[in-house]
């Protein structure tokens, strides 16, 4: 069965020239096959030996004027031309295509005759020519190489059929952390291992301004260990994760910004992430602060919202929070995420530390990735937080948006909220947080729940929290947000 088709006509005008095709490749596909072909292969017959009489003739016309070949030899190709035509034909019409992913990756070429009309598969288990890894969803590029077309006209069909996966899961871990690369205490390994040890999926290796830690990252690993560093720089920390190189943290002041280093890093398909936003800055922890005036947030992918642990840094935490709904409330998409900022490998039994537990379909780099920039996660120590939303008026079968995603509704029209928690650890209160103000609340019992809720749609987004009841409030989970378009 095709899930698409897309039909399309190449010019013999249009040859030694590039047609761009567009594929959109659905969330949740875990690669696709695709068949690619064009009518006619060939052109026969009078008409081709026409057209490869007149190439050689202008070839033979076309020639230097000779110092050392002789004339003999000359004359010898002149006298063998109609032979040279019967060599040549049928001639074929050879168009190869190229496939690139929504950031501009490349991920093969289709250049072989006996791979025409074939299905090729493209994703973890790739054919011939085309690399293997997690896909990212979104609008794919496929661009049609026109090398020979000899027809007035080729008539070409690309066909894609979807290799879903199977269902998501929850992965936990840590999205900062420092090895004795720069100034933590353990080794790359004895961090690796802690970090396995604790029942974490993944860890981000994140060295102050340097990737010289990136070469103790092997096949090897207790556990998925992402590369990244922490720009370190005089007005502020950001780490960035997923990229293949070097990142430059220099900036020329706090009027300045990391906008350049967080195009980088998107440019190679990882994430910027605002460290500690809130910190105690100059002149005790110089940059510790964020204190950037130009910040792009179009290109800020994720910020730290719970740093180390809740109750010694519960002010600057909670400052992390507002300043988030703020931004959210400002129409950026910004993933809260977690960090213990580990230098000491006892930080990560940490009571009142997050995880960042990431909704993902694997293991794997770049679906970890992949997941943060989507918002596909939830913050807590223990347990898990996600919700869904549809519009109220919505039939039953319609898709809910999940976090990360976007829910159309009309002007009027109320949410219908699902809130999923499993192992809640202890009693709280859950409260749907939307432009920065509690809207609904209730209180839940430690375990896990489906909750279901109906609230008027708000104007940017939504997203809940679950806190202890008592006056301090300290968080036991937050969602993610689902934005709201109307």
């Amino acid at each position: 069965m095709t899930d698409y088709t897309h039909e399309f006509s190449i010019q013999r005008s249009e040859r030694h020239g590039h047609r761009t095709v567009e594929l959109p490749i659905p969330e949740g596909t875990a690669g696709f096959r695709m068949r690619f072909s064009y009518s006619p292969r060939y052109v026969k017959g009078a008409e081709a030996e026409e057209q490869v009489a007149e190439a050689l003739a202008q070839y033979m016309a076309g020639l230097p004027q000779h110092r050392w070949c002789p004339a003999v030899v000359l004359d010898e190709t002149a006298r063998h031309a109609q032979a040279a035509v019967k060599m040549f034909t049928p001639l074929r019409n050879q168009l190869n295509v190229s496939l690139y992913d929504p950031i501009g990756n490349c991920w093969g070429r289709w250049d072989s005759t006996k791979f025409f009309g074939q299905w090729l598969e493209v994703g973890t288990q790739s054919g011939w020519g085309f690399a293997s890894g997690y896909l990212n969803p979104g609008t794919w590029q496929l661009e049609v190489e026109s090398y020979g077309v000899f027809s007035p006209v080729l008539q070409c069909q690309m066909e894609l059929q979807w290799i879903p996966f199977t269902a998501r899961r929850w992965y936990a871990g840590e999205t900062h952390s420092h090895s004795r690369h720069s100034d933590g205490a353990g080794s790359p390994q004895e961090l690796f291992q802690a970090a396995a040890d604790t029942g974490l999926d993944f860890l981000i290796l994140s060295d102050h301004n340097t990737i010289s830690g990136w070469a103790d990252i092997d096949g090897h690993t207790p556990l998925l260990v992402i590369p990244g560093q922490e720009l370190t720089t005089f007005f502020g920390h950001a780490v960035v994760a997923g990229t293949q190189q070097y990142v430059d943290w220099r900036t020329e002041g706090r009027e300045a910004s990391l906008n350049q280093a967080a195009a980088a890093a998107r440019n190679m398909g990882g994430i910027f992430t605002i460290a500690h936003p809130f910190m105690v800055g100059e002149p005790l922890c110089c940059g510790c602060r964020w204190e950037y005036q130009s910040t792009d947030f179009q290109l800020v992918d994720a910020m730290e919202i719970w740093s180390g642990s809740w109750s010694k840094n519960a002010l600057f935490n909670w400052l992390a929070v507002q300043w988030w709904d703020e931004l959210l409330s400002q129409g950026h998409t910004v993933t809260g995420v977690a960090a213990r900022d580990i230098h000491q490998l006892d930080q990560l039994r940490l009571d009142d530390a997050a995880n960042t537990r990431v909704l993902a379909w694997d293991c794997r780099a770049e679906a970890i990735i992949d997941g943060i920039r989507q918002g596909r996660v939830c913050v807590s120590p223990r347990g898990t937080v996600e919700i869904t939303a549809s519009a109220a008026e919505a039939e039953p079968e319609a898709k809910a948006a999940i976090m990360g995603g976007a829910v159309t509704v009309q002007p009027g029209q109320q949410l219908r909220i699902k809130v999923t928690i499993e192992n809640l650890p202890e009693p709280g209160h859950l409260e749907v947080v939307a432009e920065g103000n509690v809207i609904a609340s209730q209180t839940v019992e430690a375990g896990d729940h489906n909750l279901y809720l109906e609230i008027p749609a708000p104007a940017h987004y939504l997203r809940v929290q679950v806190v202890r009841p008592a006056d301090d409030r300290a968080p036991l989970m937050f969602s993610n947000p689902i934005y709201v378009q109307k």
